[in-house]
């Protein structure tokens, strides 16, 4: 159709939450391609690669409108000027002002979204509370999961508008 895949994770960072972090029906995107030589409990040191298909930031994409069925959103989740520790190098940081820059994300993943499609959005509660993050984009939720050891990372899944009308 658009010679797109029909997934698309717009902050994919080291692909940690995929089973197959080369799946060809997904579209890798993040606005960072770096390695970070990190130690991990137990472990000797080992490399984050965070090395997506194509450079591009999740709030200015440079897909047309409706160019994916499933959208999966992990953004940063700390404000800090830096990343300095594993998480934030995993994740990335929020810098600057946060609030605009993911309600841009949220703008652009739906915009980028067919009509009838699901964006999954996944948020670690760290610093930010769910609720006020989910107030930066007037697109509900259909339902959600908490999980971790403290329940701080929830899954949430909306679903675009528009399904059945051509």
């Amino acid at each position: 159709m658009n010679g797109l895949p029909p997934v698309l994770d717009a902050a994919c960072g080291s692909r940690a939450m995929w089973f197959d972090r080369n799946d060809s029906r997904c579209l890798f995107i993040d606005r960072r391609r770096e390695t970070h030589e990190v130690r991990r409990k137990g472990s000797p040191r080992s490399p984050i690669t965070i090395d997506p298909d194509q450079l591009c930031d999740f709030t200015a994409l440079p897909f047309a409108d409706n160019s994916f069925g499933l959208v999966v959103l992990d953004p940063p989740h700390i404000i800090r000027d830096e990343a300095r520790g594993n998480v934030t190098k995993f994740y990335g940081v929020l810098d600057g002002d946060w609030k605009s820059m993911l309600r841009n994300g949220f703008s652009e993943c739906f915009r980028v979204l067919a009509p009838g499609g699901v964006l999954i959005f996944k948020w670690a509660e760290t610093q930010i509370p769910l609720c006020e993050i989910l107030a930066l984009t007037p697109e509900k939720p259909l339902f959600g999961h908490k999980s971790g050891a403290l329940a701080r990372t929830h899954w949430c899944t909306f679903m675009k508008s528009g399904w059945g009308q051509e």
